[in-house]
């Protein structure tokens, strides 16, 4: 069955003129660069229904948290990140989602955005670390002591602002 594009848009276009009503905040959950919520949904939202951000909606942004199936990690045992476009959108969403959850306010959308796509770094770096020290069983050492003390120690510091001597 060949996907028709057109049925899509439509779907899409019917979606937010459901959804995006005056007085809404709508927050997007997902993993995007910076930049993805307010240069490239906002004017989407706004085309399709007639309404203009900040003056008759407004938006928001959570990165996601969630790893479907880990039963540690639960909705209720993680810290979501959650930012607004202004101190009033930021208040709203953040007194939703601590309902349910810990919550850390981000200082914008763009840096919750930069955020998301910084933590996939390090848990990308963590797991191709793993991958290259894996074989230090040989030596008796386990690869996950190895990852522990790291982590103690300040090499993860660089990432908030320390500098490192070369």
């Amino acid at each position: 069955m060949a996907i028709n594009v057109w049925e899509i848009y439509w779907l899409i276009w019917a979606w937010i003129r459901i959804i995006c009503k005056e007085f809404s905040i709508i927050v997007y959950e997902s993993t995007v660069y910076p930049g993805v919520t307010e240069d490239e949904c906002v004017p989407i939202l706004e085309n399709e229904s007639d309404l203009k951000c900040g003056v008759d909606f407004k938006v928001g942004y959570s990165p996601e948290r969630m790893n479907p199936g880990d039963k540690e990690r639960t909705v209720d045992k993680i810290t979501k990140v959650v930012s607004g476009m202004d101190e009033e959108s930021l208040n709203v969403i953040d007194s939703v989602y601590s309902k349910i959850t810990n919550t850390h306010k981000a200082d914008s959308i763009k840096v919750a955005e930069a955020e998301t796509a910084m933590k996939k770094l390090l848990d990308e770096i963590k797991k191709r670390g793993i991958e290259k020290i894996g074989p230090s069983h040989c030596t008796g050492i386990e690869a996950i002591d190895i990852s522990k003390q790291a982590y103690k120690d300040d090499f993860i510091d660089i990432m908030v602002g320390k500098e490192i001597e070369l």
